[in-house]
C-alpha cells in the first residue's frame, strides 16, 4: 500500500516553508516585503495544513509516481471484482433462463390441458342435453288443463 496522501502533502508544505525561511535569511526582498512574511515565525511553529502547500509540476509528478502502484493495485482489484460480478450475473441469468423455459413448457402443458377440458365440457354438455330430450319424449305433458277430483258417474237408465 502506498503512503497516505496526507503525509506527502505535509512533507511538501514543510519543505516549502523551509525554502521560504531560507530565502528570508538570505535577504530575498520579495519574501521580506510580502504580507505573509510578518507572521512567518508563527507559521513555522504551527502545524502545516494541506491547503498551504505550494503545488508544482515536479511535486505533482512525484505524488503521482508515489500513487501509481496503489492506483494499479486498486484498478486490478476493481477489475477483478467487476469480472466476478459479471460472472455471477451471467450464472444468475442462465439460471433464470432455465427456469423461464421450464415455466413456459409447464404453461403450454396447462394451456393444452385446459383446451382439452373445454372440449370435453362442451361434448358432455351436448350429451346431457340430448339425454334429457330423449328421456322427456315418453312423458306426456298437458298445458292448460286443471286437475280436479274425480266425479262420480251416475248410470243412466
Amino acid at each position: 500500500m502506498a503512503p497516505s496522501k496526507q503525509l506527502k502533502i505535509t512533507d511538501l508544505k514543510r519543505s516549502a516553508k523551509k525554502d521560504r525561511f531560507k530565502q528570508m535569511q538570505d535577504g530575498d526582498e520579495s519574501m521580506v516585503n510580502s504580507p505573509s512574511s510578518e507572521g512567518l515565525a508563527e507559521i513555522d511553529l504551527a502545524p502545516l495544513s494541506p491547503k498551504d502547500a505550494p503545488v508544482t509540476n515536479k511535486s505533482l509528478h512525484l505524488m503521482l509516481q508515489d500513487l501509481k502502484p496503489s492506483l494499479r493495485e486498486d484498478y486490478r482489484q476493481i477489475t477483478m471484482d467487476l469480472w466476478k460480478d459479471i460472472g455471477d450475473i451471467g450464472s444468475q441469468t442462465s439460471h433464470l433462463e432455465t427456469k423461464a423455459e421450464e415455466l413456459c413448457m409447464e404453461h403450454n402443458e396447462v394451456a393444452d390441458r385446459l383446451q382439452q377440458l373445454e372440449e370435453d365440457h362442451h361434448t358432455l354438455k351436448h350429451k346431457l342435453a340430448d339425454m334429457e330430450n330423449r328421456s322427456q319424449r315418453n312423458n306426456a305433458r298437458f298445458h292448460g288443463i286443471t286437475d280436479c277430483p274425480p266425479r262420480r258417474l251416475t248410470a243412466i237408465h
